[in-house]
């Protein structure tokens, strides 16, 4: 007879110095999540009150505006730090008139002095907002949100920590949302944009995994704030295609499909290299066709931004068919 042959599992050894580090970076977090900023700490701007309720549809619409503020540009040949053309500011005034959205969620706006001059060109053009908010603690590219329908609650976000790769790390942007009611809809809409690879240091070239566990992060906080069946969105520019191993990481959230008039999916144009990706779409949670549209992406707005915006009517009558 045969004698079975065991094999030995080699147990890894954590050492104590690696231990410690990595119960003070848990205990540190757990003192970041108690000593947390409150909730409602967004920038807000005071716009002119309104009366306005949809009735079919509520349209909600996501766009990497591409440094509305002041960032580093090639003026004249040379790079320099320098404003957001007028001619561009004109052309996303222009393009969000047309997508006509009760709700905007904004990637790479800049601060408050960039959001009031995008109110101050709508309002010239006609279009009237209720509420806007832009995000406290972020990088330069700011998250916005333009909405006609006054929230009932604001989140901000943008300050969502995690421990990653045995440190305490921040979400370089996080995330920034609303509660809104409208006719028997109660929705939780979040803008957000994750870590991008431009920048990126030799020593910080773990993007990806990073990627993904900012995305669980941001998730596990909207999931937090939001009641159990409760209808929500999340989208912006994921500095990433929507493939299933950055997907798992959004949880209970499912991906949105969504097309322009010739069925192209793409929203990100990489002009030095030519080449087109999906880094922009939206994930929904308890909200489905016919509830939902699929997002339709924007075309015609390459003069405004190096990204096409996308929207979703979410269909209110569906909604009250359903009650």
């Amino acid at each position: 007879m045969f004698k079975a042959r065991t094999r030995r599992r080699r147990i890894r050894r954590v050492s104590p110095k690696r231990a410690f580090s990595a119960l003070i970076g848990l205990v540190a977090l757990a003192v970041y999540l108690v000593l947390s900023p409150p909730e409602e700490s967004a920038t807000t701007i005071e716009c002119p009150q309104s009366q306005y309720a949809p009735s079919q549809r509520l349209r909600v619409c996501s766009w990497n505006v591409h440094n509305y503020n002041v960032s580093n540009r090639r003026v004249n040949g040379v790079w320099r730090a320098y404003p957001k053309p007028e001619s561009e500011r004109d052309a996303v005034c222009a393009a969000l008139k047309a997508i006509d959205a009760d709700v905007v969620l904004l990637q790479e706006m800049g601060d408050k002095t960039y959001l009031e001059d995008l109110l101050a060109r709508l309002r010239k053009a006609g279009v009237n907002y209720a509420f806007a908010a832009v995000a406290k603690f972020d990088s330069p590219s700011r998250l916005a949100i333009l909405s006609k329908i006054a929230p009932r609650k604001v989140f901000d976000f943008s300050d969502t920590a995690f421990f990653f790769d045995g440190q305490n790390k921040y979400s370089p942007r996080g995330a920034l949302g609303v509660e809104i009611r409208a006719a028997n809809l109660q929705l939780y809409a979040f803008s957000v944009h994750l870590k991008s690879k431009v920048n990126a240091k030799k020593s910080d070239e773990k993007f990806t995994p990073f990627r993904h566990a900012e995305l669980r992060a941001i998730s596990a906080r909207i999931r937090s704030v939001a009641k159990k069946g409760s209808k929500i969105l999340v989208a912006g520019d994921l500095n990433a295609e929507p493939a299933k191993p950055l997907l798992r990481n959004a949880k209970t959230f499912e991906l949105v499909e969504q097309a322009d008039s010739r069925g192209l999916a793409y929203t990100y144009h990489w002009a030095k290299r030519d080449l087109f990706f999906r880094y922009d779409f939206f994930l929904a949670a308890n909200l489905r066709p016919p509830e939902i549209s699929n997002a339709f992406v924007v075309s015609g707005t390459q003069n405004a931004s190096d990204h096409r915006p996308i929207y979703v009517d979410i269909k209110l009558e569906e909604l009250s068919a359903e009650k």
